[in-house]
């Protein structure tokens, strides 16, 4: 909604540019589209929400394929000269026909209409009340353009003219509460329905207004009341309706959270927080989030809490919790200290404080003891404090507190408790790196390469390009094609030792031993089995009889892994070679 064209001075044919097409008024809030329209921001914005998907101008009709932010700019950054031209037009105020003989410019007439000190001379009651409601005009027109403040500023100057009428306190305290001054919103709506009790707009914004403030129980338990007092209301039906499913999910969620079930509590109070931006709710979302192991969710939603609001001390409280069992233990300790200097009364923080406080001293005193080797003590620590703290039972820093004590098993050659341990982590935090890597590590030390690599294998499809699971995918799988190979060792009967003409000898003996024809006329073996015991003992002479290979084949590799090597470093010198020469 626009200024309106009656109270210009300025010739309305010199500024035709700045009428705005879609409610015909001098343009409020000022946008300018892509292709140099000038709207209201209010009326544009409704335009909008109407045409949906396809946006177009209203004027000459061009479409928009960008996104509608993209659109349009504010008339004073995207056209600066438009804007001082538009700011000069002279205009009369408003309240002219009430006797206010002011003159100016356009950008001028909403200091002058909110100043405290203009219109409020007193006349006649008749002239009091008439110029109280045109404060209200004015102010519904500021309200729709959504300029809160100055539509509170002039609904007080209509109240302060006439204090009896209680549309007015009604109407203030919709502004208050699109402002999100919940309190102020309360207050206005009692003043109204103190006048008027059957006033249903000031009862549906109390209602509103508590529930914003996270007081389900008396926005439920007040509409009720006015419920019973007015049941021929529709529009009050529907709220009392809205705030009983409110009240219900609420109470589900506390009783959910309450019995140790944190996802369903989650949802219920998610669904809550979908449905008003009440702080005390934010918070028990955060609280459920924690306890179901979503500590990086609780850590973004209390950050916001906090940056409108740095004096919310439970939101410190539920943020210091978070960090600290997301696994930033200095950081969590330090926000509980500072919910607890906000408000010193909270026995329930410092409870929290000193407990938290001695388990980072054990778990910090374990790493030390781990960096100096010292095992054993690691152990003793964690376990410690793995008895007697009350972590949630999906907190990040629980898993890494048992993938640390499985790291410290593995080194003291408890496999068996290394494997619990690594065990217990990934139940907690099912992609926890460390966890998985101690496992794949203690399967290896106990001979089980195959259940490294199928471990590997699963996280591979998941984390594709993850380099650490590739290594230890990697190594399961060198172990597991160790164990397999050919022991050419034993097939020529010869020591690990042995020399390379030892080598050559042992073959010459074995390949008479073996050849198929004289193992197949003994009955010995078939001539598909001696024809493969026969290609072993080749194999084994290539292998052994080739100090490169023979090296290789000591490492672990086997044939296939060997043959790879071969060729990659011949290719490397090849290439090499080749640069050399130009």
């Amino acid at each position: 909604m626009g200024f309106p064209t009656t109270n210009l001075i300025t010739d309305e044919q010199v500024i035709s540019e700045f009428i705005c097409p879609i409610c015909v008024q001098l343009v409020e809030e000022p946008v300018i589209t892509i292709c140099t329209h000038v709207f209201c921001k209010s009326c544009w914005e409704e335009w909008l929400s109407q045409v949906n998907s396809s946006s177009k101008c209203p004027k000459c009709n061009s479409v928009f394929m960008q996104v509608p932010s993209k659109v349009t700019a504010p008339l004073r950054t995207g056209n600066p000269l438009a804007w001082r031209i538009l700011s000069r037009v002279q205009v009369k105020c408003p309240l002219d026909a009430h006797g206010c003989q002011w003159r100016g410019e356009y950008s001028e007439i909403a200091s002058h209409l909110t100043s405290s000190e203009s219109h409020l001379s007193r006349g006649s009651a008749d002239s009091v009340r008439a110029s109280a409601e045109a404060f209200k005009v004015q102010g519904n027109q500021r309200f729709e353009a959504r300029s809160f403040q100055e539509a509170v500023k002039l609904y007080s100057k209509a109240i302060t003219l006439d204090p009896s009428v209680p549309s007015y306190y009604s109407n203030r305290a919709a502004a208050w509460l699109m402002l999100g001054a919940y309190n102020e919103c309360i207050s206005d709506c009692k003043a109204a329905i103190e006048l008027d009790p059957k006033l249903v707009r000031a009862h549906v914004r109390l209602s509103k207004a508590l529930v914003e403030l996270g007081d389900l129980i008396q926005a439920h338990s007040y509409l009720a009341q006015a419920s019973q007092n007015n049941p021929e209301e529709p529009e009050l039906a529907k709220e009392f309706a809205r705030v009983s499913s409110l009240k219900l999910a609420f109470e589900d969620g506390k009783a959910n959270f309450e019995k140790g079930d944190y996802y369903r509590a989650l949802e219920c109070f998610e669904f809550l927080d979908n449905s008003c931006s009440a702080v005390p709710i934010q918070l028990w979302v955060a609280r459920a989030s924690i306890q179901a192991g979503l500590c990086d969710s609780a850590i973004s939603l209390t950050l916001r809490i906090i940056k409108k609001d740095d004096k919310n001390a439970e939101a410190f409280y539920v943020r210091g919790l978070a960090l600290f069992y997301a696994g930033d233990m200095e950081q969590g300790v330090k926000h509980l200290k500072e919910s607890l200097r906000l408000d010193p009364d909270q026995t329930v923080v410092a409870h929290s404080l000193k407990s938290l406080r001695t388990s980072m001293d054990c778990i910090t005193r374990a790493r030390d003891h781990a960096l100096k080797r010292q095992f054993q003590e690691t152990v003793r620590l964690l376990s410690e404090t793995l008895e007697y703290c009350k972590f949630p039972e999906k907190a990040p820093l629980l898993a890494a507190m048992f993938s640390e004590r499985a790291s410290a098993n593995l080194r003291l050659q408890l496999f068996p408790d290394a494997l619990r341990d690594c065990h217990l982590a990934i139940q907690i935090q099912d992609d926890h790196k460390e966890a998985w890597v101690v496992r794949a590590n203690t399967l290896i030390a106990l001979g089980r390469p195959e259940e490294a690599r199928e471990d590997m294998s699963r996280l591979l499809k998941i984390f594709e390009h993850d380099t650490v699971f590739r290594h230890w995918y990697d190594k399961a799988d060198f172990e597991v094609r160790k164990r397999v190979r050919p022991d050419y060792y034993t097939i020529l009967k010869v020591s690990t030792v042995a020399t390379e003409s030892e080598i050559k000898a042992a073959y010459k003996q074995r390949a008479l031993e073996c050849h198929p024809d004289k193992v197949v006329a003994s009955g010995a073996l078939t001539v598909e089995e001696a024809e493969a015991q026969f290609k072993l003992l080749g194999e084994a002479l290539e292998i052994l009889g080739d100090s490169t290979c023979r090296r290789l084949y000591d490492e672990g590799y086997d044939k296939v892994a060997i043959d790879q090597r071969v060729q990659a470093a011949q290719r490397a010198a090849r290439e090499g070679d080749h640069k050399h020469r130009y």
